[in-house]
């Protein structure tokens, strides 16, 4: 070894099994990162966003706190962008984002309460934001409200904008708003949908096609707090009547059973081609809370969820505000993330694969669900380019406040793919993909659908995720777009970030130069191994390094960090006597890195 080798000794105590749970997720710490070292807000309620503002293929942040975007540099780093968006206040709820004016810039639309009002952004594609001043749309005391949703709910290939307001929270006499993009840079009101015609306590809007009939319904959590009531939902007339209107539905248990709901989610969980419903509970009055409300899309009939149906994820109570469905572990099901107030947060791994029964196991041991507190929402997107799902988390304390980067062991794959409308709106709002791959031997299909709110006060990134399991080739990857056109692409590589342009194929995604390989040269001896295994590697500059121990289903079983090891020569020597016999992974992580070498132990 050259003179500038360390040598770290360190004991793996493992009890390993199979079916056991390796945490994934580690809380960023880095004061460098802004996003880490600016003081959380201590207004409470306040949404975030990942989302790419300036098209680089990189998810910049967005917090409703100070109206502030941190952009990704990549490698982990951040920087935050004065006054990109000209602010006229500090103490914002919601937003959400879409391309409105479909000039290849995702705008912003960013909600509050009276008696500030609400606003809309136009980007201007240099990492600045305008007030958009013009109409009804662009006086902010003529539209309170806590969130918004964009959605092309005529599908002329624009995004509408709708906006809930919970009457008596933000205001008194504050009513829904449902805004028509003319396609000329305006809006026009739109009072006359029963949607925006009944005064109550709207929280959260969801655009979603529940019922696949190729328009997009409108659902709102209208938790009272104080007590249980209705949500409000309505189904969308265009088809079969060609004209975009909202009906209140009656449909049983979904309409009828009384809840504190804030956020609806319309997700695929069981891989059955159709779209389930999840919806957040608050208190209801009760200091314990409620329980969050699963339905099963059973063909159009929807069946209420049980613990002995689905799991700790229909029973557990307390006062649930977002959540979040992504595949975080990549084997091919949605899993579930919760934020509640005053609580801890929850997170369910889903079960569907690989066992074939879809029911959630709740993990306490996740660094994001371990202390109480006030976490208002959340958001879920790649940040770091490297195929797995991370996670912020806005709360009023550095405690409940954090970047939670996801360090999923590399063996499972994944396909990430921005989807592009040219005919049908240009962020793909509403579109629907459906992806086919064989998993632990088995076809198995999925279903996400592109939406602009899916967390409180807040939405995930826009581009669509599947994780893929053991798969070596996505066999059928199919798009539907809000136009009606369908686009179909076969025999798709995994581990590659797409775009996807409505009407044309897939075009991989060049990794971003920031992205630097810093880690090479790496090495482990003997192997098989007995004793002890070495890893030796090669570092080009100062950085974090971590080593975990993962099992050959993809579990991490231990983790070690290492932090600012020098650059160059590193030999880290591992005693492995109490590990079990069998194939089992070495993965080598630093913040711009990952590599993974196989294994014996006999």
């Amino acid at each position: 070894m050259k003179n500038n080798s360390i040598i770290i000794l360190f004991t793996f105590i493992l009890a390993i099994s199979s079916n056991c749970y390796g945490q994934i997720f580690s809380k960023v710490t880095t004061t460098s990162n802004p996003v880490i070292a600016d003081p959380p807000s201590p207004n409470p309620f306040f949404g975030c966003a990942w989302i790419d503002i300036d098209n680089d293929g990189l998810l910049d942040l967005f917090i409703n706190q100070n109206s502030t975007i941190y952009k990704n540099l990549g490698g982990g780093n951040f920087t935050r962008l004065l006054n990109a968006i000209p602010s006229q206040h500090t103490n914002t709820t919601g937003n959400t984002w879409a391309d409105y004016d479909n000039d290849g810039y995702p705008d912003c639309y960013i909600s509050t309460g009276m008696p500030y009002g609400s606003l809309l952004y136009h980007n201007n594609g240099n990492n600045t934001f305008s007030i958009v001043t013009s109409g009804q749309i662009g006086t902010a005391t003529l539209n309170p409200s806590s969130a918004g949703a964009w959605g092309d709910y005529d599908n002329d290939g624009k995004v509408d904008l709708v906006l809930s307001a919970p009457n008596g929270f933000i205001g008194n006499n504050v009513y829904n708003k449902l805004y028509h993009n003319n396609g000329s840079g305006t809006f026009t009101n739109d009072p006359s949908s029963q949607a925006t015609a009944t005064l109550s306590t709207y929280t959260n809007p969801t655009w979603s096609d529940y019922d696949m009939d190729g328009d997009i319904d409108l659902f709102f959590g209208t938790g009272p707090v104080t007590s249980k009531g209705v949500d409000y939902l309505y189904k969308n007339g265009l088809f079969p009547t060609s004209t975009a209107t909202f009906q209140l539905m009656n449909t049983s248990p979904i309409t009828t059973d009384l809840r504190d709901g804030q956020l609806w989610n319309w997700i695929d969980y069981d891989n059955d081609g159709d779209l389930d419903a999840f919806i957040t509970n608050y208190t209801g009055g009760l200091p314990a809370g409620l329980a969050n409300d699963f339905y099963k899309n059973n063909a159009g009939t929807f069946v209420k969820l049980t613990s002995i149906t689905a799991g700790p994820i229909a029973s557990d109570v307390g006062h649930g505000l977002a959540s979040i469905w992504m595949d975080f572990d990549n084997d091919g099901d949605l899993d579930c993330f919760v934020t509640r107030e005053q609580q801890k947060n929850l997170y369910y791994e889903n079960k569907l694969i690989p066992t074939g029964a879809a029911t959630f196991v709740s993990i306490l041991t996740e660094p994001m669900v371990t202390l109480s507190g006030n976490h208002y929402s959340a958001s879920a997107g790649d940040y770091d380019y490297d195929g797995d799902i991370d996670l912020f988390v806005t709360g009023t304390s550095t405690l409940t406040q954090g970047l939670y980067q996801n360090n999923s062991a590399a063996i499972n794959k994944w396909i990430n793919i921005k989807t592009i409308g040219t005919t049908s709106n240009r962020s793909a709002i509403g579109t629907k993909v459906k992806a086919k791959a064989i998993i632990n031997g088995l076809p198995v299909w999925q279903f996400r659908e592109v939406s602009s709110q899916n967390s409180n006060y807040g939405m995930n990134m826009l581009n669509v995720h599947f994780g893929l399991g053991n798969t070596t080739i996505v066999d059928t990857l199919i798009f539907l777009w809000p136009s009606g056109i369908k686009d179909t692409c076969y025999n798709v590589l995994p581990n590659v970030f797409y775009n996807l342009t409505e009407g044309t194929c897939l075009s991989p995604v060049g990794i971003k130069k920031s992205k630097i390989d810093n880690i090479s040269n790496l090495k482990i001896f003997p192997n098989p191994s007995e004793k002890n295994l070495n890893v030796e590697f090669y570092l080009t500059k100062k950085e974090d390094v971590s080593i975990s121990i993962i099992d050959s289903q993809g579990k991490r079983l231990k983790k070690a960090t290492y932090q600012d090891l020098q650059s160059g020569n590193h030999l880290i020597q591992l005693n492995i006597e109490s590990v079990n016999l069998g194939v089992y992974f070495c993965e080598i992580q630093s913040n711009s890195s990952t590599k993974i070498l196989k294994w014996v132990k006999n």
